[in-house]
């Protein structure tokens, strides 16, 4: 199962702490994808932080609709962020419709 391929604690002082994470990522959401601050809201973060690679952790952010009713296409938007340096390190839209059909779905979402 690809969700013990991970590894996850809580951040130290020195990492970013979940507040700046959500700001990178909101960030992107608003400049890169064209969210309003009010679609921002109808949005669920869920997060954790990857301490996997113990020099390089993560924080893993994935915001999904709080409700798909009137969604032609649902689409779930997944940051991952450089915990020291803030940068996003990858990032990805994923349709939740086609999520399901992947074998790996696990791996996307973790």
């Amino acid at each position: 199962i690809h969700s013990t391929v991970f590894a996850y604690g809580l951040p130290e002082e020195e990492h970013l702490q979940f507040e700046n994470a959500r700001v990178v990522a909101q960030s992107a959401l608003t400049g890169k994808y064209g969210f309003s601050e009010a679609e921002l809201g109808d949005y669920s973060i869920f997060s954790s932080f990857d301490v996997t690679d113990e020099e390089l952790p993560l924080w893993k952010l994935i915001y999904c609709p709080d409700s798909f009713e009137n969604m032609e296409e649902v689409l779930l938007y997944k940051f991952e962020l450089n915990a020291y340096s803030g940068e996003i390190t990858a990032e990805q839209i994923i349709n939740w419709d086609d999520l399901w059909m992947d074998s790996d779905y696990e791996r996307v979402l973790y």
